[in-house]
């Protein structure tokens, strides 16, 4: 669940790109979002999400593997691309 406060704005150019962050199109997809306003409807919310578990454990799990790339070996390919870039300009 994700309730839509006001985004935290690191950047503030933003806007002039394009595509909107991950954290923020993905929202709807993996969860329910639940505007300030509607505070009082949490519980339901959270009701029919327990309901629904299994579902959203199934896109969650999908949604992850088409945007979460080298899962469990990120650490390693980094190494041995900062090790690759090192040895380039020796």
């Amino acid at each position: 669940m994700f309730i839509n406060t006001p985004m935290k704005i690191m950047n503030p150019e933003y806007d002039k790109i394009k595509t909107k962050p991950i954290n923020i199109t993905l929202r709807s997809v993996i969860g329910k979002e639940i505007e300030v306003d509607d505070i009082s409807s949490v519980n339901s919310v959270i009701d029919e999400m327990l309901v629904h578990m299994k579902d959203y454990e199934s896109i969650i799990e999908k949604t992850r593997s088409e945007h979460v790339y080298n899962i469990g070996k990120s650490s390693t390919l980094c190494g041995r691309y900062i090790i690759k870039s090192l040895e380039r300009k020796i």
